[in-house]
């Protein structure tokens, strides 16, 4: 029982858990400044999961990040955790709060951060996402990526199906792909990843919320293959982490943070 505050990971037990398993992993990586942070709360029943990237210059990164941490979890303890919304209207409010907490540390008008939450209560879980952290769903050895990732590629992707723009300029244009189109500190929101109805989970899933320095590190089958192992959470999470610290560009290794559960 109690808080563990591990710079930039806090987790929150405030009951024993006994439907999922968890596990939670950050590392600097090659960078100067921890901009990712993590919150895990265990309540009852419950997993309550927050991960955020920040970005900008190293202050306005991790300001951000912080800012939007902090309102996350304050809202949830000061009112979801006693039940008086639902999931998604809670997820939501929290995500527009967060927002205007982010831009009011904006002094200087820069910097942002990711956002992806998820509430698991029983065999229900909802999520959202503002970004390009992902929540994953493994199932039956295969990895699904529920979220999606809010930059310019998305918007290409759109254009090009709609057969706005050519496949030339598509692939042209794809050297910008990554830039985000939406993240907190923004404000006006309207590019998010909300679910209104409750994702059903079953015995022997796991999820995964995630910055972008697993998955642009590892990929899906790797993440997969350690994730399904009959091994447990802790270890899995470990292995993760090894296996992405020693790649061959751990120099410009991204910070990467993470939080794993397995649904028992």
């Amino acid at each position: 029982m109690g808080v563990i505050c591990m710079d930039n990971i806090m987790i929150e037990k405030l009951s024993e858990n006994l439907i999922y398993s968890t596990a939670v992993r950050s590392d600097i990586g090659g960078r100067e400044q921890q901009q990712d942070r993590a919150y895990l709360c265990i309540h009852e029943d419950q997993i309550y999961a927050v991960v955020c990237d920040g970005m900008g210059g190293a202050m306005d990164g991790r300001a951000a990040s912080d800012a939007a941490l902090a309102t996350m979890r304050h809202i949830y303890m000061d009112y979801y955790s006693e039940g008086a919304v639902d999931a998604s209207s809670f997820l939501y409010h929290a995500m527009i709060a967060a927002d205007k907490a982010v831009s009011a540390r904006m002094t200087r008008g820069i910097g942002g951060t990711t956002l992806v939450a998820a509430i698991l209560t029983g065999e229900q879980m909802h999520w959202v996402s503002v970004g390009d952290s992902r929540l994953y769903i493994i199932r039956s050895g295969k990895i699904l990526q529920a979220t999606r990732d809010h930059n310019y590629q998305l918007r290409l992707n759109e254009m090009l199906q709609q057969e706005e723009i050519t496949s030339e300029l598509y692939h042209k244009e794809m050297v910008r792909g990554d830039a985000l189109l939406s993240y907190l500190g923004k404000g006006n929101l309207t590019l998010y990843d909300l679910t209104q109805a409750p994702f059903t989970l079953q015995s022997g899933d796991a999820i995964l919320l995630t910055t972008d320095g697993l998955f642009r590190t590892l990929s899906d089958e790797d993440v997969c293959t350690t994730i399904t192992a009959n091994i447990p959470t802790s270890q899995k999470a470990d292995i993760l982490m090894r296996n992405i610290l020693n790649k061959d560009n751990h120099s410009s290794q991204d910070n990467t943070t993470f939080i794993l559960i397995d649904v028992l």
